[in-house]
């Protein structure tokens, strides 16, 4: 009989560990804890412990506690934030700075006496510290992504002294990445590159990876939701939607605006790009100057502007992709035209559910194309069908729950 089945006093038992609360917010690590314990509460009987925010956390905190059978909910000192930035110098870096925290070590080691905990689920790296205690649980570490290799790039954009602080910081969380792989029996990243770059940097626990992606809520992006047209009347609107305060989606703004769109524009005016994000990078000012380019910085809902798109333009031309953006717009039934990185770990079919543009020259054949064809909503609707079906967060978290079940079964029996 499988869990979901079984009545609650039967259910297996599990403990969930988060930095922060899991919670249904926009976008980011949080949102994919969020679902984990969404999917995992109906599976098992799930404790959790994290630390709040809480003066923003508040609105969240009766919800979260409904999915769970007992939490620890311990709240962030203001002094806590604060030493968190004093990382220069010291003997551990940042994301594992501080020791566990009393508060839920303790919360952790009673519950683990006075429950038949099956599995730990550490969300982070910085979670991992809590595992010694569950040495007979099945443990796994979600890592997201390798931490140390995105904190290496940013020193590479430093200066002395701080670059050097910055890559010994890098230094010492690999090695303690490295030590956590050694001690929990998977690991799990968000996406195929996150996971082979972790094996090339530590093979001893290649055999431990698993990729569990992030999923897209096809109920909130639905195309069958009416919103305000955001755009100017007679304005055929390009969207290109992207947190962007990363550097390669600005770069890819940029790009866009200055290689595709000044040309579009010399033939049809009423092309105008929105560049849509929240934390605007400095160096977007350079949109300035160019006509028919609108950056909104953060918006409340993201959701009108690809409503009302013309197109979805994804045009990152470095780094690892964006997926769930380009994601959230196909699940609107969207006609998206994505570069090749942008879709760099996606299982999708090109020409059918969305477009592919590698370089200027056809980037600018693409939207010239897209714009003519009358075949726009048969794309977005095999769009979204593919969302649906592959890439809802039910899909992507039933992997996790049978990989939980399957190792959990033979780890209580060895």
């Amino acid at each position: 009989m499988s869990a979901a089945l079984l009545p609650l006093a039967a259910q297996p038992e599990l403990l969930l560990l988060a930095p922060s609360l899991p919670a249904p917010i926009d976008r980011g690590e949080r949102l994919r804890w969020y679902h984990m314990l969404r999917y995992l509460s109906q599976h098992y009987r799930v404790h959790l412990g994290c630390f709040i925010d809480e003066r923003h956390d508040r609105a969240h905190i009766s919800r979260i506690k409904a999915l769970c059978y007992e939490t620890c909910l311990v709240p962030i000192p203001r002094t806590a934030r604060l030493a968190s930035l004093h990382w220069l110098g010291r003997a551990r870096t940042a994301a594992i700075a501080r020791q566990p925290d009393p508060a839920i070590a303790s919360w952790t080691e009673r519950l683990l006496r006075r429950h038949p905990i099956q599995a730990v689920l550490a969300c982070s790296a910085r979670m991992g510290a809590y595992l010694a205690p569950a040495a007979g649980c099945l443990r796994v570490v979600d890592l997201v992504d390798v931490e140390s290799d995105q904190r290496r790039h940013a020193a590479s954009r430093l200066r002395w002294p701080l670059a050097a602080l910055a890559r010994r910081d890098a230094t010492r969380l690999l090695d303690h990445e490295r030590t956590l792989a050694r001690s929990a029996d998977h690991l799990l990243f968000a996406a195929n590159g996150h996971a082979d770059l972790f094996a090339r940097l530590d093979p001893e626990s290649a055999h431990k990876l698993h990729v569990i992606g992030n999923g897209v809520d096809a109920d909130y992006y639905s195309p069958h939701i009416l919103h305000r047209n955001p755009f100017p009347a007679g304005q055929r609107a390009l969207v290109f939607a992207a947190s962007m305060d990363d550097r390669a989606n600005a770069a890819a703004a940029i790009w866009f605006a200055r290689h595709v769109l000044v040309p579009l524009r010399a033939d049809d005016p009423s092309l105008h790009l929105w560049v849509v994000g929240a934390r605007t990078a400095p160096r977007l000012r350079a949109l300035a100057g160019i006509a028919g380019v609108s950056v909104t910085g953060g918006v409340s809902d993201v959701r009108p502007y690809l409503a009302h798109a013309a197109l979805v333009v994804a045009p990152l031309q470095a780094g690892h992709g964006f997926r769930h953006k380009v994601l959230e717009a196909m699940a609107m039934q969207k006609l998206v035209i994505a570069s090749p990185q942008a879709v760099d770990d996606l299982s999708l079919r090109p020409g059918d559910e969305l477009l592919i543009a590698d370089g200027a020259h056809a980037y600018l054949n693409q939207v010239r194309a897209a714009l003519g064809r009358i075949d726009t909503a048969a794309i977005g609707r095999a769009a979204r069908a593919r969302v649906l079906h592959e890439h809802g967060w039910a899909a992507r978290m039933a992997p996790l729950a049978a990989l939980i079940e399957s190792c959990g079964a033979r780890h209580a029996s060895a």
